[in-house]
């Protein structure tokens, strides 16, 4: 597989709906100009829960007020083309419509980038984070921020933990950098409103598995003292799924509670029956 630029991760990409090789790729767009994206997980060649994360990206275009080429069929297909080219089994593909400083400058694109999905053991014992006080702008529209990016992956980096939560301004537990946020007391699951963070598609779903479940649900604003207090608490995202976490800053939670166990359980199985009603076709 040739390296043609950090942001890539394969050796094709795609603009404007055309599979092209990687050595005309250049990531100087994501550093100018605006970009709202999406990252879809693909199992089995499989991008997963597709037309959630298309949906929702068309909602972004909506809320920012721009304008785009947006076909789901052509996108579908565009992304049915690269995954068959890369050959690849398993990966996340990041999907961007750009918008340049001049006109003429914009462009949809998508191509695989690096991934680092957790290993099997910390679904068992869980992850470390911490906390930041930090407001995420316009958080119902996924805007490409590298600043954002670059600070959090070198707080990552400097703590040894997998991931950031943080904290509004009002003193409230939002979402994870690149992922939502729940707790559990006893029977009840509880998480931001989505009015306040970037919905996540994983979220989504794991809502419905708690209603499937007949767990109740509780969908407000909570503060770092009550997280604190929580019997659990686990993080959703395209990469890690459902993944229980075991210490928030110096507070440390089991990682064995039964209904976050049934949770994890219940969305792998979810996966599975997505990929047996869409399979791959060339």
């Amino acid at each position: 597989m040739a390296l043609f630029s950090e942001e890539l991760s394969g050796d094709y990409f795609i603009r404007d709906f055309e599979l092209r090789p990687g050595s005309e790729f250049t990531d100087n767009f994501l550093h100018k100009g605006r970009n709202l994206y999406e990252v879809v997980r693909v199992e089995d060649r499989v991008p997963l829960f597709l037309p959630d994360h298309l949906d929702r990206l068309n909602n972004s275009l909506q809320k920012a007020g721009l304008p785009s080429d947006f076909s789901p069929p052509k996108i579908s297909e565009s992304l049915t083309n690269l995954i068959g080219a890369e050959g690849i089994e398993k990966g996340n593909i990041k999907v961007v419509f750009h918008y340049g400083e001049k006109m003429g400058t914009s462009f949809f694109t998508a191509y695989f980038v690096a991934h680092s999905y957790p290993p099997q053991k910390k679904y068992r014992k869980g992850v470390k984070t911490i906390t930041l006080w930090e407001d995420r702008p316009d958080p119902e529209i996924k805007n490409w921020r590298p600043d954002f990016r670059r600070r959090i992956r070198n707080m990552k980096a400097s703590k040894n933990v997998y991931e950031v939560i943080l904290i509004s301004e009002k003193g409230f537990i939002t979402e994870g950098s690149q992922s939502n946020v729940f707790i559990v007391r006893g029977n009840t699951v509880l998480t931001a409103p989505a009015k306040n963070v970037l919905a996540g598609i994983t979220r989504k779903y794991v809502l419905d598995i708690c209603r499937h479940e007949h767990l109740a649900i509780e969908e407000r604003d909570f503060s770092y003292e009550e997280l604190t207090m929580a019997d659990a608490v686990f993080l959703t995202g395209t990469s890690p799924k459902v993944l229980p976490v075991s210490r928030v800053d110096q507070v440390r939670f089991k990682t064995g509670n039964k209904l976050v166990r049934t949770i994890v359980s219940r969305y792998d199985d979810m996966i599975d029956e997505y990929i047996k009603l869409h399979p791959y076709e060339s």
